[in-house]
């Protein structure tokens, strides 16, 4: 069986990919980023509602040192979104690796966010991140290439 790991907020987005992970028979293993701006309650009480166990990483300082710096800009609302999101993919990845788990995935929705979430940028942050081919993004998985 496959494993994944799944960035997870709680949000729609996440919920809805963990569904279609779960039709398609892949393990889960939603992970959720903490920092000093946001935190994990939403991701927490989904998680249990879907039964799945959620791991929290807290990555405030980290996170912290991209806000005040943010190397590839700001999004709308002046919020680091690549650079941030490249963070969330390279501590997921850490986890990947340490738990042997097949891959990443992650409710992306690909044009829903033109800044962060277009072709060109998702590019770059999967090779920036060392996963190139290994982020799986349910719900826009046949809008772009094969995982």
């Amino acid at each position: 069986m496959r494993r994944v790991i799944l960035l997870f907020s709680g949000g729609l987005d996440s919920i809805l990919s963990a569904k279609i992970l779960r039709e398609q028979k892949i393990r889960i293993v939603p992970i959720c980023f903490e920092s000093y701006f946001f935190n994990c309650h939403l991701a927490e009480r989904m998680a249990k509602r879907l039964g799945l166990k959620l791991k929290i990483i807290d990555f405030s300082e980290e996170h912290l040192k991209i806000v005040k710096n943010p190397k590839y800009g700001r999004g709308q609302g002046m919020n680091p979104c690549i650079d941030c999101h490249l963070l969330m993919l390279k501590e997921a990845k850490k986890v990947m690796e340490k738990e042997k788990l097949d891959f990443i995935a992650t409710g992306e929705v690909l044009g829903q966010r033109s800044f962060s979430q277009n072709r060109n940028t998702l590019k770059l942050i999967e090779k920036e991140a060392g996963l190139k081919g290994l982020i799986l993004r349910p719900l826009s998985a046949k809008l772009l290439p094969e995982t």
